[in-house]
């Protein structure tokens, strides 16, 4: 006679290892998702027109994506910024009227 202490345990362990095996589909092995393109470097160049705009939210979105920047930021007079140079990066530097006066990398 089985008991049922035993059976549980067996059971239990049949289930886990059938958890653990790899399936295949009849089309053969998936294909594996393409990796995430590498990111691009700043070009300053593609964002030159924005010289003279408004730092509004708009245009600088738009200027970000002109120059292929993952990331931007934008430098006030008497603001510190850090020094960390980062070739994904657009800075724009902005007067006191927040019109920007010099588009640039890093």
């Amino acid at each position: 006679m089985v008991k049922w202490g035993m059976l549980s345990a067996a059971l239990g362990v049949a289930l886990m290892v059938g958890g653990c095996h790899e399936t295949v589909s009849r089309d053969g092995p998936r294909a594996q998702p393409a990796p995430p393109p590498p990111p691009t470097e700043c070009d300053a160049s593609g964002a030159e027109w924005a010289v003279g705009e408004h730092a509004t939210d708009q245009v600088v979105e738009r200027a970000r994506l002109a120059s292929g920047a993952q990331t931007v930021r934008v430098l006030r007079p008497g603001e510190a910024g850090t020094m960390d140079y980062d070739v994904n990066r657009l800075n724009l530097d902005v007067d006191d009227s927040d019109r920007i006066v010099e588009v640039r990398c890093g």
